[in-house]
């Protein structure tokens, strides 16, 4: 939500036709007037008498006192959990009590879940994938593979492996497309490279083709007779992605 608001917060910020810039109220905080279209400008406020102006990226200070109320529960909501079931009880209303009563409950969950959101196919547990591309970086190397992530579709990723990598913990990282996280799409969500600068290999992957053919998720057996509700699917072709990077030779699957 964090995320989501501070998003939405430089988008509004951006969309304004910046014309001024002057010192309000508290501290060296700054207030952004719309009147009429010009360059953007950041005005130094020891300068300002002066009327110098320096050519910066604009940076806005937030006055916390006006955000905190929205990252805090509302007083009528404090302490109310609503009348959500306990996972930890049985359909039949009894109580889980060990280890293997758990087991079974999380099959009773999974259960309720596909019945609600739509049975996934059997995972893709031994996937064969082409390698496509390979680039030697100076921390790492790049793959650009193809694999089949849901049955009977192919998808396109970026697998970034640190030189002599051998028995690493391991991250499938997901976005809309797979080079923004490894650092050649948009700015600030590259976690695939950031990852693999810190010792873990990578696979990046994204739903490129599907936003291309602009039906922007994925659906099986196919669109006009799908079966399991697209962003469930989504997570099942995020699974067979793990599958397919657990079972590389230079990674611990176990972590």
């Amino acid at each position: 939500m964090l995320v989501k608001f501070l998003s939405f917060l430089l988008f509004a910020f951006l969309g304004l036709n910046i014309s001024t810039i002057h010192a309000e109220g508290f501290n060296d905080s700054i207030l952004v007037e719309n009147e009429y279209q010009s360059p953007l400008k950041i005005i130094n406020i020891d300068k300002e008498a002066n009327g110098d102006t320096i050519q910066n990226p604009l940076k806005k200070r937030v006055d916390w006192n006006k955000l905190a109320p929205y990252f805090t529960v509302p007083a009528e909501y404090k302490g109310v959990k609503g009348d959500y079931k306990d996972p930890f009880i049985f359909e039949d209303n009894s109580q889980v009590t060990t280890l293997e009563e758990w087991k079974k409950r999380k099959a009773e969950i999974l259960k309720s879940w596909h019945t609600r959101m739509g049975e996934w196919p059997d995972f893709i547990v031994n996937p064969n994938y082409e390698i496509l591309e390979i680039i030697n970086k100076a921390d790492y190397i790049k793959k650009r593979i193809r694999f089949e992530w849901i049955p009977g579709q192919m998808t396109e990723g970026y697998l970034l492996l640190p030189h002599e990598a051998n028995n690493l913990p391991a991250v499938v990282t997901v976005y809309y497309e797979p080079e923004t996280a490894i650092g050649e799409g948009k700015p600030d969500r590259d976690f695939a490279l950031q990852l693999v600068k810190r010792g873990f290999v990578t696979l990046s992957i994204g739903t490129t083709e599907t936003s291309d053919n602009s039906t922007y998720s994925l659906y099986y057996p196919d669109i006009d007779h799908a079966t399991v509700q697209p962003l469930s699917l989504l997570a099942y072709a995020a699974a067979n992605a793990w599958y397919l990077l657990a079972d590389m030779p230079e990674v611990n699957k176990k972590k």
